[in-house]
């Protein structure tokens, strides 16, 4: 039927109608396939602008493989919710280019393919000065939300130099920052930590830049060179808002020099901690005294100031922190500087969070001179410094004065000064005759007799030892141009920022510190020749005979002049074989009388049956160290605890870090089958317990027994001994003890000591004087026994006694146990007691600190005030049940009395498991079944890895390795042993083994 002509569509509808068709097909349809596309769960962005990177989701975290094992690792909680990340590296022709290539080539104008906008080009076109990269540049990508905290692992390139100049740098919003990083247990690469994702990451090594040179003197400037100086005492005053105490000098008497203002909360000797606590917790007191800060640098032409407040309590460190960046922020906005030191009160401060806002970081060199051994603490603490700060920030203080220490402390003075203690008085053998022309005279410096100059080699140290009126043993060290230049090493090594030269003066300082600084490293200074410059003159003061001797023959012998009169015999040490002389000359005067021509009355000389007598030095003047202590030992049968005995002269070494176990080889014999295990784990250290009572049955009596085969296996060995010496016999101890603890006199110990220290010099490293002394049972037995003091004296006893015959030896102090009882009877708590062991003198008598720092259930890194495990609620909320609160908590008071430079050596550690031997744990080790054998080895090997990195931890003996085969399976000691009772290893024995050291 045909249509109707009204209902004939027209050309425009039709046209129409397929144009809405065809606007569906292709537009339409096509947004919403974008749209479902970009729905989850698999977005158009996921598919396309996240094609190749990998999901790091905020319950799981994940890991970002890179180029050549470089990665990335996110932990669970980082992002809040799923995000992608990538890591590449600029390749070409099929290979991955090594950044320091890449540098290269884009310097000449080649890209390598890379636009000129892209980090890549603008990063290494903006290389710090000095910087050489090392490996791949690694190009991070993020989609998504930037995680708050990462890991970056970036191998280290097969030529890099030295690792220990190496830092990892990360570029981001147009400028490099340097990262915390530290190497790997395996030491193949570099692990850094980072907040947020960088764009560019490199492995950069800092080197060859000569540091600036800081001093403590206006007067120092110009001879030394520097560019900086500190200067001033203010201090930190009672109202925050006012002006700071002290003295502010005016910092335009800085020579030219940047003037740096010294800030402390110490007022007229006293740390005002006080002050200190109540300004860092107030914020508004904190921008007041930020404000003074800045308000007095300004007014007085200063460039910056160096904070040294002590005291902060560790519950601060959140407020300390804040007050470094809030005032690190209003200097940088007035273009001055902050310092503030890496010692002292470093662990109050989170470095992390805080390092931006410093610009100087001060280090102290350390005074024990057996620091500065290769591979010593010297090593440690900087390898230590550069993995915690930026090394270019860093700053090297080095003191240039003398060191005389004795028992009552150190003292400091110049160092020709202290070379003047030698040349003081000549002593002439003229007594009791006539003195005649052409007769011999011979002139003596008594003090050098008995105190000849000494030389370590190992830190280019001169040294001396004398006795003063008293009797008290000093030994003074001489820092000289030798000795910095020795230190620049290190300096230049590390690739640090500055050094800054302590107790220069124009007329007090060697010379020679000034060459050193001038060749900077670039040419050794020769170590200083000591000579004596003998001058004889007449009353007119003109020379009429001079000589120059070695020092180590301090005696001239004249001829007496024919001219009658009055003459002066002078005498002065020299430093550069003789050409010039140090400090003011000791000076001896005599007289030749007038002759006449009167014969003497006897022609002939007179018969005696003896010859004339001579003048014998004095006893004083002999330094036989032994023989003195033999005599005190044996002449003062009850010394009082004030009579502790004078510190002989500083030892070699008190070694760096080590591996060590302490097993039984008294009751086990087969010391092959012991040692072979120490060395199957690759250790290098072995602790035996020496119960004193069975090797001195009665008084000169010793039957040394087992102690010889374990000397000599372990020597054999190449392993390193450490005796730890406790119980006194029955003959020696008071008689109302009940338990095995100190002798009656301290000198009996001192004599059993010194027997076995000189058996066995050379041969035993070290000794542990007692053991957790603090605890009622090791020291007599209840009744308020327990007294610090006390045990100082029997320390101090032994200390002079061992390092009379064995110089070299290390003194451990007896290592505390962490009861957190504090009665006074039962025990007292180990940090009180290390607090007065300190206050009755402690510092003068020991090597190294002894510690037993336990972790029970706890993990080695956990913190003791917040960790928490509801699965193993007991042993929490107290330092003691914690590895590394005991371990921080000692470092801390070594720090506060002025002992950092010492080493805490944990003589007994370890963790207890019951799994896998078939017993229920002993009574009051209950603990021990809440750790797995496999807990048992992660922990283990995690407490060597942080007490390795912690740069102030020397050997650390794991307890125990086999108490399991001597006491059994139920013995609560086999509980902590490495291996089962049938010697079959336990996992921890496999993981020691493993572990890189």
């Amino acid at each position: 039927m045909p249509i109707p002509e009204s209902e004939t569509p027209s050309r425009s509808s039709v046209l129409r109608a397929k144009w809405l068709e065809r606007a569906v097909d292709f537009v339409l349809v096509p947004v919403l396939v974008l749209f479902a596309l970009w729905l989850p769960p698999a977005s158009l962005g996921e598919r396309f602008l996240g094609r190749g990177m990998t999901p790091i989701t905020a319950e799981d975290g994940g890991v970002v493989s890179g180029p050549e094992g470089a990665s990335l690792m996110v932990p669970q909680g980082a992002v809040g919710r799923t995000t992608r990340i990538e890591m590449t590296a600029v390749e070409s022709e099929g290979r991955i280019v090594p950044a320091e290539e890449l540098a290269a080539a884009i310097a000449s104008g080649n890209l390598m393919g890379l636009k000129s906008s892209s980090a890549e080009v603008r990063a290494m076109q903006a290389l710090p000065a000095g910087a050489t990269p090392r490996g791949a540049l690694y190009r991070l990508a993020v989609r998504g939300a930037e995680p708050t905290y990462a890991e970056l692992s970036l191998p280290l390139a097969a030529g890099l130099e030295d690792p220990q100049s190496a830092d990892a740098y990360a570029w981001d919003a147009d400028a490099w920052h340097w990262l915390p990083s530290a190497p790997s247990p395996e030491g193949t690469s570099l692990v850094a930590r980072t907040t947020g994702i960088p764009q560019v990451v490199a492995i950069v090594q800092r080197a060859g830049a000569r540091a600036e040179v800081a001093v403590d003197n206006p007067a120092a400037v110009l001879p030394l060179g520097a560019s900086r100086v500190y200067m001033g005492a203010a201090e930190l005053p009672g109202d925050y808002t006012g002006s700071l105490g002290g003295d502010i000098p005016n910092g335009a008497q800085a020579e030219g020099a940047s003037a740096i203002l010294r800030l402390t909360n110490i007022s007229d000797g006293v740390v005002r901690t006080d002050l200190l606590a109540n300004m860092l917790m107030n914020p508004a007191d904190r921008a007041a005294h930020v404000s003074a800060i800045v308000a007095a640098l300004k007014a007085n032409n200063y460039a910056g100031v160096a904070v040294a407040y002590q005291g902060v309590a560790p519950a601060q460190r959140n407020d300390a922190t804040a007050f470094v960046r809030e005032l690190g922020t209003a200097l940088h906005a007035e273009g001055l500087l902050l310092a503030l030191p890496l010692d002292g009160n470093a662990a109050a401060i989170d470095w992390a969070a805080a390092q931006d806002a410093v610009d100087i970081v001060r280090l102290s060199a350390p005074e024990d001179p057996a620091a500065y051994a290769a591979g010593g603490e010297m090593d440690s603490l900087l390898t230590a410094a550069t993995r915690a700060v930026d090394r270019r920030k860093l700053e090297l203080a080095v003191s240039i004065e003398a060191r005389d220490v004795s028992p009552s402390g150190v003292t400091t003075m110049p160092y020709q000064n202290a070379l003047g203690l030698l040349a003081s008085r000549i002593s002439l053998d003229d007594a009791g005759r006539l003195l005649l022309p052409g007769e011999p005279l011979t002139a003596s410096l008594p003090d050098l007799v008995g105190s000849p100059i000494q030389y370590q080699a190992d830190a280019h140290l001169s040294w001396f030892a004398y006795r003063d009126a008293s009797g008290a043993q000093h030994v003074v060290w001489l820092e000289n141009g030798a000795s910095v230049a020795h230190k620049l090493h290190y300096v230049s090594q590390y690739g640090l920022g500055s050094v800054a030269i302590e107790g220069w003066t124009p007329e007090g300082a060697d010379t020679a510190v000034a060459e050193a600084l001038d060749a900077f490293d670039q040419a050794a200074v020769p170590d200083p020749q000591f000579a004596l410059v003998w001058s004889l003159s007449d009353a007119a003061g003109s020379s009429v005979q001079r000589q120059v001797a070695p020092a180590n023959a301090p005696a001239a012998s004249w001829s007496i002049p024919a001219n009658p009169g009055d003459y002066v015999i002078s005498a002065a040490l020299s430093a550069d074989g003789g050409q010039t002389s140090l400090g003011r000359p000791a000076q001896a005067s005599f007289s030749v009388p007038s002759m006449t021509p009167t014969p003497l009355a006897t022609p002939t000389p007179s018969v005696t049956p003896t010859p004339p007598p001579t003048e014998t030095p004095l006893p004083t003047d002999t330094p036989d160290v032994a023989a003195t202590a033999t005599a005190l030992a044996l002449a003062t049968p009850t010394p009082t605890a004030a009579a502790l005995p004078p510190a002989p002269p500083p030892s070699g070494s008190a070694a760096g870090f080590g591996y060590g176990v302490q097993p039984d080889m008294i009751t086990d014999g087969n010391h092959d089958r012991i040692f072979g295990h120490i060395q199957g784990m690759g250790f290098n250290w072995v602790k035996q317990q020496v119960e004193w009572f069975r090797y001195n049955p009665a008084p000169g009596v010793y039957d040394w027994g087992a102690l010889d085969r374990i000397v000599e296996g372990a020597n054999a060995r190449g392993i390193n001994v450490l005796f730890s010496v406790v119980k006194a016999p029955a003959w020696a101890r008071p008689a109302e003890d009940t338990d095995q603890g100190p002798p009656a006199d301290p000198n009996t110990y001192g004599t059993f000591m010194r027997e076995m220290a000189a058996r066995y010099k050379g041969r035993v490293r070290a000794y542990e004087i007692w053991n957790e002394q603090n605890l009622y049972y090791e020291w007599g037995g209840r009744g308020g026994k327990i007294n610090a003091a006390r045990y100082v004296q029997l320390l101090a006893v032994a200390y002079s006694n061992i390092k009379a015959v064995d110089p070299g030896a290390v003194v451990v102090s007896g290592a505390l146990t962490p009861t957190g009882v504090n009665d006074g009877d039962i025990a007292i708590d180990d940090r009180a007691y290390l607090e007065q062991m300190y206050q009755a003198g402690l510092r003068n008598y020991c090597d190294a600190v002894g510690a037993h720092p336990s972790g029970y259930n706890n993990p080695p890194d956990a913190d003791w005030r917040s960790y928490n495990d509801p699965n193993e609620a007991n042993c929490k909320g107290h330092p003691s049940w914690f590895f590394r609160g005991t371990m921080e908590g000692y470092r801390n008071i070594m720090v506060k009395y002025g002992d950092a430079g010492k080493r805490i050596w944990a003589t007994e550690f370890g963790w207890a498991s019951v799994e896998n031997l078939g017993v229920a744990p002993a009574g009051g080790y209950e603990y021990a079944a809440q750790n797995t054998e496999g807990e048992q080895a992660q922990f283990l090997v995690r407490a060597y890895q942080m007490g390795r990195s912690w740069g102030w931890v020397g050997p650390m003996f794991l307890w125990n390795l086999n108490f399991g085969p001597v006491a059994g399976a139920a013995d609560e000691k086999a509980a902590f042993g490495i291996v089962r009772p049938d010697w079959s290893p336990r996992p921890a024995y496999d993981a020691l083994r493993d572990m890189g050291k």
